[in-house]
């Protein structure tokens, strides 16, 4: 997809409640710069994610589609983390039938309470995978 100019590239981020919207949320909190061209969605759960709306998204012009979880040992919903890595999975198949480059899709379960991962970081090493 062509971006006009240097224009940033249009990102969904499909998240989690828990650990990931948390991490966002705290990055609000503390006035961290986060980048202005994502949209998030959020879910109760990861497990709730549909590959149809993964494809909805690119179908509406988003370069790229972040999808962010807790880990499969910290999900509150014991059954989501699996679920929701199945439907990325899903949805990576159809993508890829589709022609859509593969580095346009990412999924981060790494996320937990103990916050060894960062939000802002996950979302900006997405942007500059996508724009190198």
């Amino acid at each position: 997809m062509e971006r006009e100019g240097n224009s940033e590239p249009k990102i969904i981020v499909f998240t989690c409640n828990w650990s990931p919207f948390a991490q966002a949320n705290m990055a609000g909190v503390k006035k961290v710069d986060l980048p202005p061209f994502f949209r998030m969605v959020r879910l109760m759960c990861l497990g709730r994610i549909q590959p149809a709306m993964i494809l909805k998204a690119f179908e509406l012009g988003a370069e790229g589609v972040l999808v962010l979880g807790c880990g499969k040992e910290n999900c509150h919903y014991d059954f989501g983390s699996k679920r929701g890595e199945e439907h990325f999975q899903t949805a990576s198949r159809l993508l890829h039938l589709l022609g859509i480059d593969e580095k346009r899709l990412k999924l981060c379960q790494d996320f937990n309470d103990s916050a060894n991962i960062s939000f802002v970081k996950v979302v900006e090493d997405f942007v500059q995978e996508l724009t190198a």
